[in-house]
């Protein structure tokens, strides 16, 4: 997958195709996103993970009914989560 943008036609076609294959949770790298933070993109909530280089930056989509049983996020590093 190509660099992933939030906000963009990329990551609506992303969020598109989720909820055409029923997906709930989804691990992506590659975003671009910077910081250790989270936010809502349509019916999914992102929690990311990235500094300040260039590259890495992973993410974890969870389908918003599910956001509750989310008890921690774990950031080890821009390319580790859990």
């Amino acid at each position: 997958m190509k660099t992933l943008m939030f906000r963009t036609n990329k990551s609506i076609k992303l969020v598109q195709a989720l909820h055409r294959r029923k997906v709930n949770i989804a691990c992506i790298q590659e975003t671009k996103l910077v910081g250790a933070k989270a936010r809502e993109i349509d019916d999914y909530k992102l929690s990311y993970s990235g500094g300040t280089r260039a590259r890495n930056r992973v993410g974890i989509l969870v389908e918003k009914k599910l956001t509750d049983r989310v008890i921690e996020v774990r950031r080890k590093s821009d390319r580790i989560m859990s």
